[in-house]
């Protein structure tokens, strides 16, 4: 295991803490560097948002996708190792089975996609996650938390559609 310095996880009031956590917030603010200064992350949000005009601007579509798509890899690759050399040491039996990218994409949109943003979401998911474990204790279901959190991504996802209905009635009225 890579645990943290005993220091650090006194701090932390943690016994399991490992460099994880680190790493994650590097590799966060370094892909939204990528993607907000580089010609390289332009590409990428023009290949995403309007493939067709990209190609038609000169950008190569196909490299694009192949670079996001590995980069993408790249991170997952990095993530399982983390969990597995970080806090297991070895691949649990059912490991498909465990929801990482469900809630990976749970992440991602509670913080609309933006690489800073899922440092927030993703710790205010696990403590809905982890905490809402605890809700046994004063008696609630623990499935609570799923509604909850379920309640969230719709509120975000059918905030959308407000905005596009906010800007039909400014054009009729």
């Amino acid at each position: 295991r890579i645990l943290l310095p005993e220091k650090w996880c006194r701090l932390l009031q943690s016994e399991v803490a490992n460099w994880g956590i680190v790493i994650a917030v590097v590799l966060a603010v370094v892909v939204f560097i990528v993607l907000e200064k580089t010609t390289l992350g332009f590409n990428f949000k023009a290949v995403g948002y309007n493939g067709d005009a990209a190609v038609f601007a000169g950008i190569n579509s196909k490299k694009s996708i192949f670079y996001s798509v590995g980069i993408s890899g790249a991170l997952a690759g990095i993530g399982g190792a983390i969990e597995v050399v970080g806090m297991n040491g070895f691949v649990p039996l059912f490991a498909t089975q465990e929801g990482f990218g469900f809630d990976g994409i749970t992440v991602a949109l509670i913080s609309c996609t933006n690489p800073l943003g899922c440092i927030l979401s993703g710790f205010f998911y696990s403590i809905m996650k982890f905490g809402g474990r605890r809700l046994s204790i004063v008696g609630a279901p623990k499935e609570i938390v799923n509604i909850i959190m379920g309640c969230v991504v719709i509120f975000i996802a059918i905030s959308n559609v407000f905005i596009l209905l906010r800007k039909k009635v400014a054009q009729n009225g």
